[in-house]
């Protein structure tokens, strides 16, 4: 078990509004797409897209090897205020690209998905 001196704190699409989490990347439904954040000695976390509204959060070890989601790891969907339940065997999350998503470790806040809802705009020359 880590302790929370072990984790390192990430984000993936910080809100700007809240100005004690770091801003650290984004991560695109639109192609083919992998983030990994480190968590501890030989423990990763990895976001990997599915497809084009949903994405699949593990874990995996320094060899990139899938290990089973570490004990008292808890995702939280901020949408609908609910905690999301592992899926596939118990070793994965799914998560949907139009939800925000809190993930903690042994009460830790240790990442956050803000979905950031956007529009390109176009328009004839």
């Amino acid at each position: 078990m880590l302790s929370p001196a072990e984790i390192t704190t990430a984000a993936v699409e910080m809100s700007s509004v809240e100005t004690e989490k770091a801003f650290k990347g984004t991560f695109s439904f639109d192609r083919a797409n992998i983030r990994e954040t480190r968590l501890g000695p030989n423990l990763l976390l990895r976001l990997e897209r599915s497809n084009h509204g949903v994405a699949r959060l593990y874990f995996v070890d320094d060899t990139a090897a899938e290990v089973p989601i570490p004990p008292n790891f808890v995702v939280k969907d901020l949408t609908v205020h609910e905690v999301v339940r592992p899926f596939a065997k118990g070793n994965s999350f799914c998560l949907c690209w139009t939800d925000n998503y809190e993930i903690r470790h042994n009460g830790e806040e240790v990442l956050w998905l803000e979905n950031q809802r956007l529009w390109g705009l176009r328009s004839s020359p």
